[in-house]
């Protein structure tokens, strides 16, 4: 399947923000198949974050696996219970999220510049 053959998650008209879906998948336990954490110490962009990778690179919205995820568990009648009208947190009232998967904080980042020209 090509990247265009999942959809995006916008388009699954969910009940739950981006937030709410991943707190659903956490729920599902090994139902949910998660990447594994990429080790890799190239250049990230730092202004886009990954709440299913959990790292940088580019947005949760954008992120090609999760969407073939979502596709995935769906298939396997998982996650149907999210499909469907948006609710409100006032009309809904439970499952309140603490706090959502956020970006860590850049602490101890340091760029610098070697070498350079004899002139």
């Amino acid at each position: 399947m090509v990247e265009d053959d999942f959809p995006k998650l916008s388009d699954y008209c969910f009940s739950v923000d981006v937030r709410g879906l991943m707190y659903a998948m956490k729920d599902l336990g090994d139902k949910g198949r998660w990447p594994k954490k990429d080790n890799k110490t190239g250049w990230k962009d730092k202004s886009k974050w990954c709440a299913f990778h959990d790292d940088f690179g580019h947005t949760t919205e954008d992120c090609i696996a999760l969407r073939k995820e979502i596709a995935y568990l769906l298939s396997k009648v998982h996650l149907k219970d999210l499909l469907g009208k948006k609710k409100s947190i006032a009309q809904d009232g439970t499952n309140i999220p603490e706090r959502a998967a956020s970006p860590p904080k850049d602490d101890g980042i340091i760029s610098f510049i070697s070498g350079g020209s004899d002139i």
